[in-house]
């Protein structure tokens, strides 16, 4: 399947290339840190925009659905000692076994007898320079050699062998002492550049060797050297003496050759395959690197720091790669054979050379459905055929002399009975060597083949930060990703709409533990959920108990809420209340009264007013998600009263004492009937001012147990009702060793009016919440108030004074009026004079200079251009900045006939920059003319250059 949409993808390609005349260069670039394209005649770009949308599609699903590697793909053989001029030049990674690739046989006599005694080869081992070569064996048995290269041992007078480790400036190939030199070699006869061995044999008269013909021989090497980025000082955390350059740099690039080490990293070899394996003449001093092997990527298109992340995974786990790659092989799948030993895989990232490693990820981020701009898809998924659950592995052992065999099947038992059988498939893994790894390996495609997808999510621009083997939390319930890890695979973004669309795949964290052998349990299979079901609680699981409470012989007016969880899947409880007021709606008016543990089984609200009637909510959590609310009541409070058997002290009266002094008894100077009198009257004015005013103080200091474990509460609420208003002011203070939780809690209330402060931590919660319709800032004398922050109960809104932010993340922003240049920049340059370019020549036909004020803004830089030629347009267009660096702005072919076709064209080039750091920039708009026949094109006057700044938020 992945072939015939990948040829489906070329041909609809091709047809966008017709159409628009931008071919690689446009289509190449769009995606990358500059980002390439041209605006031409409204029929050419619709037709061409529908073609290469189809063309992405498909692009997408050959990757979707692309084989895993194979070691059919190699030309080559790596254990038979053959002549075969079809496979290409061989490539040993890592440490591993080749018979060699014969290049030359030839037998001759040295004797008279004429009896051809003598047979010499020459193997190519490998692409040099290599590490060593550390021995061979013939048919399975080490031989060994001395250093002038004759065989010690069973084979001694009738084996030589010399070995070469491939440098660039390689001697003569010897063959060593004893054995003879072929005919026709001489000081010409050179590998230069190649690993190899010459292999000698003598022809033994007495038949006591070499009964079976020409033995299998069988080198083991330590093949490719690498650059290893953590060892370069140069490299942001890096190390020691390791450098790379550019191969253009004909000395940098020797010296940095110079300093890379042989390695078994997966990741290293599969940087070095993306740089490429570069050779040169060394004998002579004008020559140049040419690329031998390899995808010679220039090195800023490469993803280095994805590759260093794979490298340290892999070092951490001890995953090595090693085996024999041939210059023939299909490139792309030769590196996804080097990192899918070390549990990775190869990704385009735009226009740069990226790999994604299997290994535990951190959410970056919550996708919501506020951030999604377009229609997201996601496959519930894998299809049943691609759910496997048990995998027979072939990979190669040095003890099995590196053949190329299969293992016992892998079966995962949890995944059978969930599957209702087994369902297998035979995968390669050429270049892994160690059945442990081979053992992870396996488990890791089984568990990734599990998880579903794709899942497409187009989501506004700012996301264009993330990029693909970031793992990000999508949460739409609506798609049925509710708070699911999902890892991105492939990132795109459409210009005109700054639309960014993700394809990704689930990520399940558990399979990581069950692949690395950490635990026998798999993870189940990923799938869409619903939202959490939360039940409303039942009519009679709660009930308002009392309506009062006593605090130090005083009873204050209080809602006592009791009842027990009656839901399983709940994982918290949530209490409000509010004044009843007949015919209110469900969902208005309520005040909190806490978040509690499904355990809590008494709550008590002391902030409500005495003799007033309240309403109490009881509603269940999961996971974030409140459900229903069950109403309980209307009840009315109890009002303030005081327990006179509890006041104490010497000068209390008896209950009930009557007996006063006679008539006359002086008291403090004072008759005793005036004391009487002025008491009574006193009594009669306190009551009369605690009926009109109402006032009243309580405290509370208590320990109260809910499911055995104890929780401190101390509550301080003092209060007043005078001429027709309500006013108290509650204190909470309560440390609860069943839930973890630290709380307190001061407000203020005047007529239901309120203003507080409420803290809550510990349990995974920080929290501080205020109550207030405005907050005031003031000097540290307390005058100079300024109101930063009030609340318009109109429109519920809240609103700002002067504030003024560093950053700002919003989903809508809603405003009359914006700052210049807040938002985007622009400068605009017009070509004054009509710029003529002659043919193969390059003119600057506009510059501007700006500041680019945000570093991580986007500039687009865009040419408004009138073309004119007497036969065809034919040019490429290109920004320079800085004089620094050159941006692709896109190459126009437009044939119009055979004749002097006089073309006139307005046709407007493009390209988005997102690397250019914030500063001053020069920008040049540069256009080479690329006509066929030797006809000036003309830039007439009017046109124009225009760079825009696009800011955007930073995440």
């Amino acid at each position: 399947m992945s072939n015939v949409l990948k040829t489906a993808a070329i041909v609809v390609g091709a047809v966008a290339f017709a159409a628009t005349g931008i071919g690689a260069i446009g289509s190449a670039g769009l995606l990358g840190s500059s980002i390439a394209g041209i605006g031409t005649a409204a029929a050419f770009t619709s037709f061409g925009a529908l073609a290469s949308a189809a063309a992405g599609a498909l692009s997408l699903a050959a990757g979707l659905t692309a084989k895993k590697p194979s070691a059919a793909d190699a030309t080559g053989s790596q254990t038979s000692f053959s002549a075969d001029p079809d496979a290409g030049v061989p490539l040993a990674i890592g440490r591993t076994g080749t018979a060699g690739d014969i290049v030359m046989r030839r037998g001759w006599d040295t004797r008279d007898a004429g009896d051809n005694d003598r047979q010499a080869f020459v193997a190519v081992l490998s692409l040099g320079p290599i590490a060593a070569i550390e021995g061979q064996t013939v048919d399975r048995n080490p031989v060994s050699y001395s250093s002038t290269g004759a065989a010690i041992g069973a084979f001694a007078g009738f084996m030589w062998s010399m070995t070469q480790l491939g440098a660039l400036a390689s001697p003569a190939l010897a063959f060593g002492a004893g054995a003879g030199t072929p005919p026709g070699v001489g000081a010409d006869f050179k590998l230069s550049g190649k690993a190899a061995a010459t292999w000698t044999l003598r022809f033994d008269t007495k038949a006591k060797q070499y009964q079976n013909g020409v033995p299998a021989p069988m080198w083991t090497v330590r093949g490719a050297l690498a650059y290893d980025p953590t060892k370069d000082s140069t490299y942001p955390g890096g190390s020691g003496p390791h450098r790379m350059a550019d191969p253009a740099d004909t000395a940098a690039y020797d010296a940095a050759m110079a300093t890379w080490e042989w390695t078994e990293n997966p990741y290293l070899l599969g940087l070095r395959w993306a740089h490429g394996y570069w050779q040169r003449d060394v004998s002579n001093p004008n020559s140049t690197y040419q690329r031998v092997m390899g995808l010679g990527s220039p090195w800023r298109l490469i993803d280095v720091a994805a590759f260093v992340e794979g490298r340290n995974i892999a070092a951490a786990n001890g995953w090595t790669c090693g085996g024999m790659i041939y210059s023939r092989d299909e490139k792309w799948a030769t590196m996804k054979k080097i990192l899918q030993a070390g549990m990775g895989e190869p990704m385009p990232l735009g226009a740069r050379i990226s790999c994604i490693v299997n290994a535990p990820k951190v959410s970056l981020a919550t996708v919501t459905f506020q951030d999604v701009i377009g229609e997201a898809r996601v496959s519930a998924t894998q299809p049943r055929r691609n759910r496997i659950n048990t995998v027979t592995p072939r990979y190669r052992l040095e003890e099995n002399n590196w053949q190329f065999l299969p293992g016992s099947p892998i079966t995962v038992p949890e995944h059978v009975a969930e599957d209702g059988g087994k369902r297998s498939k035979v995968l390669d893994y050429p270049l892994i060597q160690n059945t442990k790894q081979v053992g992870t390996a396996v488990r890791y495609d089984i568990e990734n083949a599990r998880e579903f997808g794709p899942i497409t999510l187009p989501l506004k621009l700012f996301w264009m930060g993330y990029k693909p083997g970031d793992c990000v939390t999508a949460d739409l319930p609506e798609v049925g990703l509710n708070k699911q890890t999902i890892l991105l695979l492939n990132r795109d973004l459409d210009p005109p709409t700054g639309v960014v669309t993700f394809t990704a795949r689930s990520e399940t964290n558990a399979k990581h533990a069950f692949a690395l052998g950490q635990t026998a349990t798999p993870p189940p299979t990923p799938g869409v959920t619903g939202q959490p079901l939360v039940p409303v609680p039942a009519v009679d699981a709660w009930a308002i108990t009392a309506t009062s409470i006593i605090s130090q012989a005083q009873t204050v007016p209080a809602l006592v809420v009791t009842g027990t969880v009656d839901a399983g899947t709940a994982d918290a409880v949530v209490i409000e209340y509010r004044p009843f007021v007949s015919g209110q709606a469900a969902n208005v008016g309520w005040s909190s009264a806490g978040i509690w543990s499904v355990g809590a089984n008494r709550v008590e609200i002391t902030s409500v007013r005495s003799g007033a009637a309240y309403e109490v909510s009881v509603s269940y959590q999961r996971n974030g998600v409140t459900g229903g609310r069950r109403i309980i009541g209307p009840v009315v409070t109890a009002g303030v009263a005081v327990d006179y058997d509890a006041v104490v002290g010497p000068n209390r009266p008896q209950n009930g004492a009557t007996v006063g002094a006679p008539t006359g008894t002086q008291v403090g100077g004072r008759k005793a009937e005036d004391v009487v009198a002025d008491l009574n009257q006193n009594i009669i004015n306190v009551a009369n001012e605690m009926v009109v005013n109402g006032t009243w103080r309580g405290d509370t200091d208590k320990i109260i147990f809910i499911d055995g474990k104890p929780v401190r509460q101390v509550v301080e609420q003092q209060g007043v009702t005078a001429e027709g208003h309500t006013l108290f002011i509650t204190k909470l203070q309560e440390v609860d060793s069943s839930t973890g939780l630290a709380k307190f809690m001061m407000a203020g209330n005047a007529d239901g009016a309120i203003v507080g402060i409420q803290g809550v931590a510990g349990g995974g919660i920080n929290q501080l919440s205020m109550v207030a319709e405005r907050f005031l800032f003031v000097d540290t004398n307390g005058g100079n108030a300024i109101v930063a922050m009030s609340y318009d109960t109109t429109d519920k809104t809240w609103r700002l004074g002067a504030v003024e932010a560093t950053r700002i993340k919003a989903d809508t922003i809603v405003t009359r009026h914006l700052v210049s240049s807040s938002i985007s920049q622009t400068r605009v340059a017009p070509v004054g004079t009509s710029v003529s370019i002659a043919r193969n020549a390059t003119a600057t036909v506009a510059t501007v200079s700006m500041t680019k004020q945000e570093p991580d803004s986007v500039m687009k830089v865009t040419f408004f251009g009138m073309f004119q030629s007497d036969d065809d347009i034919q040019m490429t267009c290109s920004v320079d900045v800085d004089g620094a660096t050159v941006y692709p702005a896109g190459t126009i072919n437009n044939v119009f006939d055979s004749t002097q076709s006089k073309a006139q064209s307005t046709i407007t080039p493009f390209v988005y920059i997102s690397d250019l750091p914030a500063g001053d920039h020069t920008f040049k708009f540069n256009v080479t003319n690329q006509e066929v026949d030797n006809i000036a094109l003309i830039v007439k006057a009017g046109s124009a250059m225009e760079v825009l700044e696009q800011k955007r938020p930073l995440l």
